[in-house]
Formats: structure tokens, sequence, C-alpha cells
């Protein structure tokens, strides 16, 4: 075997694909990875037997270490099972030490609710970045990824309206993932081994048209052929320009976020005054951040909704894409998580601690110059009938709602008019009675059905402490402030 790999590339057309790879291994830097040492992924098809034939002449010349592992899918049953023998007698036959793993993927893709694709996809890679962790030998995989399969790629991304990531259809090196066979195109690879004698697997479901990628291969991609003798080749150079771009706009995006990104929020006028696409890739790269992969539609509705004042989107991963206060960052905002509060009032002063405040209730008038430690900052009038049942303080709770103005008032309608965002609305103090909500401290207090029989009053005033300016104190009393100004 050693010997038909060593013809194939002396061969006219075995030299043109070796010098392609060599020319793909320096032009796109991957020789480091390989020095480090090669995982490669032996499939058993033409590809990756091209790819480990290359490997084995070009250890000759150049010493690395070298493994193949194989993964069998539990997809296509006995053929599964003949293409990983085969996998493991040519590495042994080579001398080339070989892994292989066999995994339930069709039960793995219904638990994760996963295309099978996807999800042979995703197995494949974790198994082979778990061996390659494990390593002082290995620095990288290689995977034997064509011209052609980046033709059948960038057709595909474009037929889902994908952006320029998916027009750059397959990078030669991503993290530490190599593809040396990135510019070969298939048809190349399999004369070349059929001319040499050496054998390689055949998938049959490639045959079926059932497949989208298949059809894509089999009706769409010959046509192509009447254009331009080689289009994997014209793709590709489209590839390498959309991938200069790329370049440009991540690098635009890096430095913005560098500049303004502060505690993790980015200022939305600042978001606002960047160019479509690098403002798309501002927010892949947030998103990232939290390993969160945002699909078009995604990003797309975040941008439309940046043209709002506060909002709260949906992401994958139980987490939210929020715009408050003019700024905009990723995290959860579920009310009910927020530690809330709920205690009684008694007359003289409440001190609310965790915001270094307090809740007054006296029958006078309170001011400022009977306060030592706090200073008042909104209070109210109420009949002292109300006080026979007492009074409590607690936060808000979902679907709250009283009424004065002769109608009902939802708070979160209130709350949505006054723009205070979600996240802040635990600090804004509930006053109730035994009737309900009596007043939202800074909103309009509830309309008192019943006339005052002893024509008696009480007062109920929020302080804050003179000397604190804790983050807690500076919310809460933010929002007072601005609920007093829209009363």
């Amino acid at each position: 075997m050693i010997e038909k790999i060593s013809r194939l590339f002396k061969s006219e057309n075995g030299k043109k694909i070796y010098d392609n790879i060599l020319q793909t291994v320096s032009s796109d830097n991957m020789q480091e990875y390989i020095d480090g040492g090669v995982l490669l992924g032996l499939s058993g098809g033409a590809d990756s037997v091209m790819l480990l034939c290359f490997f084995i002449e070009y250890k000759k010349s150049r010493s690395f270490s070298l493994a193949c592992a194989h993964v069998n899918h539990s997809i296509r049953g006995e053929e599964a099972e003949r293409d990983m023998k085969f996998s493991e007698n040519l590495a042994r036959m080579l001398d080339v030490e070989f892994i292989s793993a066999k995994l339930d993927i069709p039960k793995i893709s219904k638990e994760r609710r996963l295309g099978i694709e996807e999800a042979a996809r995703d197995e494949r890679y974790r198994f082979f970045r778990n061996i390659i962790s494990g390593r002082n030998d290995l620095s990288c995989v290689a995977v034997a990824h064509n011209s052609t399969d980046n033709l059948e790629t960038v057709v595909f991304n474009m037929l889902r309206g994908s952006g320029l990531r998916g027009i750059c259809g397959i990078n030669p090196v991503r993290d530490n993932i190599i593809r040396p066979l990135i510019r070969v195109t298939k048809a190349d690879i399999e004369s070349v081994l059929r001319e040499n004698d050496i054998p390689y697997c055949v998938d049959s479901t490639n045959f079926s048209t059932d497949y989208t990628r298949n059809y894509i291969r089999r009706e769409i991609l010959p046509t192509f052929k009447r254009l331009t003798d080689n289009p994997e080749f014209t793709v590709g150079r489209l590839c390498d320009n959309v991938r200069d771009s790329i370049s440009f706009i991540d690098a635009s995006a890096d430095d913005f976020i560098t500049i303004n990104s502060f505690n993790d929020k980015i200022s939305k006028t600042a978001l606002l005054s960047l160019p479509r696409a690098v403002l798309s890739d501002v927010i892949i790269k947030i998103a990232q951040k939290y390993n969160i992969s945002l699909e078009f539609t995604h990003i797309t509705k975040i941008i439309s909704l940046l043209s709002k004042d506060d909002f709260s989107y949906s992401l994958p991963g139980n987490l939210r894409f929020i715009c408050e206060e003019g700024s905009c960052y990723i995290g959860t905002q579920i009310q009910e998580k927020t530690n809330g509060f709920n205690f009684k009032l008694n007359f003289g002063i409440n001190e609310f601690s965790d915001f270094d405040a307090a809740i007054i209730l006296s029958e006078e008038k309170i001011i400022n110059s009977s306060l030592n430690v706090y200073k008042i900052a909104i209070q109210q009038k109420f009949d002292f009938d109300i006080i026979e049942g007492g009074v409590f303080v607690r936060s808000r709770l979902e679907g709250d709602s009283y009424v004065y103005g002769n109608m009902t008032h939802k708070l979160k309608k209130l709350f949505n008019d006054r723009k205070i965002p979600p996240s802040r609305r635990i600090f804004v103090p509930i006053v109730c009675d035994k009737d309900g909500i009596l007043w939202p401290i800074g909103f309009s207090p509830r309309q008192n059905s019943q006339k005052n029989r002893n024509n008696k009053y009480f007062y109920i005033a929020l302080a804050f402490k003179k000397s604190k300016t804790s983050d807690k104190s500076f919310y809460f009393k933010q929002n007072i402030n601005n609920n007093e100004k829209g009363l």
C-alpha cells in the first residue's frame, strides 16, 4: 500500500493534487497545526482516504504524529460496519493509530431534537475534540472536505438566504480544524484513486436525491458545467473574496466592542451608528460570549427592535437580548427570580434596609426637618379609615391591577407607559391594604369608593438615607423620581 501511495503522487494527476494540497497548507497557515500532530477523520470514503494518503507521503519529508478516528453513526446498518472495518484495516496496514466509536445518532437526534445530519456532525466533532484534548502529540483535526463539498455548501446556504458567512462556504481553517483538500475537486480525487488502484468505500445514500444536499450534488451542480469548466474553482475564488470582506467586518466589530462595551453592556445609540453588516456581526459576537448561535431571524428582529426605547427579546438558552435605559446586553430577565419584598407597615419609620430607604406612616404631614437620617422623596395623604385593616408594602406581582380615575389599570401597562424597564420594576414599592393595592409609590393612589366618615387622614412617605448611594438605593430612588415626574 505504501508503494501504491508513492506511485499515486508521482503520476501527473496525483502530483497536481499533492501540489494543490501543499499550496493550501502554506496559504492557509496549516503547517503549525500539522507539526503539532494530526488526528484525521477517516470515514473510509474517497476523500478521507486521499487525505490519509497525502499525510503518509508528507511524513516522508516532515516529522509529525498521525492518528485516525472513525465514527459509526449507526445509521446505515451493515454498510456502516463495513466502512468501520475498512478504515481500521487501512490504518493498520499503514501503521497508523486507529480510534473508533459507535454512536446511536438516531437516538441522540431524537433526544436533542436535532436533524440527523446536525446531530451526527455535532457528535463526530465532539468525539474528535475529546481525543485531542487528552493528548500532547495531537493538536488538530484534519477533515476531508473538498472543493465540490464547498460548492455544494455555498449553493445550499444561498438557497437558505444565508448571510456572508454562509456564502463564504467551508473555511479551510476554523479553530483547530483544518481542511487541506478544500481546493481539490471530488472528481479528481476519485479519478486518481481509481487510476492507482487504491480502494475506498462508497456511501449508498449519496445516490439518493431524497436529501437536499444529495439533490444539489447530483441534479444542480452538474448543470454548472454548462457555464464554466471548473465551477469549484470560480466559487472557491468567490469564497476567498467574501472571506476577506468578513475579516474586515470582524475586525471592525471587535474594535467597536472593545471601545464601547462596559460591564458587558453597549450603548444603543452606538449600535445604531454602525453599518448594518458590522451591527449584525457585533450582535453575533455578543451572543457568542454566551455560547449562543443566532439565526438570521434573531438578528433581523433585534435590529428592528433597536428603534424602540426599551425591549426584551427571547434568545436560545433561556437568555434574552435586553435594551433598557439606553444600554443593550444579554442576560436573564424573569421577575419571579428576583428577590422581592413584603412586610407590614407600622406608624413611625419602617426601615427598608435593602434599599437604604424607609417608609414612614404618620397622622401628620411629614416634613424633612423632623427627620435626621432620611430625606423625603414623595408622600401621599389617605383616609384614616383604611388603616383599620392594616397596610403593608410589597414588590410587584404578576397580574397586579387597581382602580383610579374610574378605571382599572394594570401595573404592567403603567410601567410600560412610563418606560420602566422590566428589570427595574422590582424597585417600585407597592403599598397595599386588605382590599388590594392602595398606592404604587410614584403613581396615582387608589380611588376611594367611600366617604371619609371621620374626616381624618394619615400620611405615607418614602424617604432615602441622605448619605447612601448604593446601586439598589440608586435604582430604587431613580424609579420613584421618574414616576413622580409622570404624575
